[in-house]
């Protein structure tokens, strides 16, 4: 897979992972009619989560968005034509994924379908190997795309 670039990304959504207090983020971008919006849910340490935190002047709420912009739009590239107008990752802050299975991370229970190994994840950069998340890098090896 080309590199995909994440820096951005995972050093913003870090930041926003620490002021939340939740553990990851889900980040979707969607296309309707040429207009582009970014859906940011968190997920707490017990599961649960927060869909689409609410906007804000903040500085960085939007610099996490225009950095997930880039990032999106550049693997949407990869996808056919017909998944481009809504694809989403995940990031804990030091990594970052998605699914060729359900590119959309906004439908239904993705990090379920994830965890449970119905979904399979492609890593676009690394999780911390003592991370909450680094599970998802190791689940299904040998099945799994790096």
């Amino acid at each position: 897979m080309p590199a995909i670039p994440t820096a951005d990304l995972i050093a913003h959504a870090r930041a926003l992972i620490a002021a939340q207090d939740c553990t990851m983020l889900l980040i979707e971008r969607t296309v309707r009619a040429g207009k582009v919006a970014i859906r940011i849910d968190k997920i707490a340490a017990d599961g649960s989560r927060t869909n689409g935190i609410a906007r804000s002047n903040d500085p960085a709420m939007h610099a996490l968005c225009y950095a997930a912009n880039a990032t999106l739009r550049q693997l949407a590239t990869m996808l056919p034509e017909t998944a481009r107008n809504r694809v989403g990752l995940m990031t804990d802050g030091s990594g970052a994924a998605f699914s060729l299975d359900q590119v959309s991370v906004a439908a239904g229970d993705w990090l379920g379908a994830v965890l449970s190994g119905a979904v399979l994840c492609v890593d676009i950069a690394p999780f911390a190997a003592d991370g909450r998340w680094a599970k998802l890098s190791v689940l299904q090896q040998g099945s799994r795309a790096h």
